[in-house]
């Protein structure tokens, strides 16, 4: 919820006004008109976003995992090639050999 509202408030700082429903919540900070972020940016959004699980109480290994694929999610939530499945799969089990 922080990190949600802290964003609204970045945007009606930058703006002067709320955000609407068909702006963009990972608006691009540079730009003088409410618009997406660049794909270059991605990483940025993926970063905001994992905040966002964490701060959501997400599995931590889970949340490691979003970041560490840059923004897959897990399988279940999200339908994954084999070749995604076992980089999700690769990265979860790197966070928990991490925890020994």
């Amino acid at each position: 919820m922080d990190a949600y509202l802290r964003q609204t408030r970045a945007f009606r700082r930058k703006f002067g006004r709320e955000m609407g429903p068909h702006d963009p919540f990972f608006f691009d900070p540079d730009a003088d008109t409410p618009r997406f972020r660049s794909p270059q940016d991605a990483g940025a959004v993926v970063a905001k976003l994992a905040q966002l699980f964490q701060e959501a109480g997400a599995d931590a290994a889970h949340v490691y995992a979003f970041r560490r694929t840059g923004g897959l999610l897990p399988p279940g939530t999200a339908k994954l090639t084999a070749r995604e499945l076992a980089e999700w799969e690769r990265a979860v089990a790197e966070y928990r050999r991490g925890l020994r």
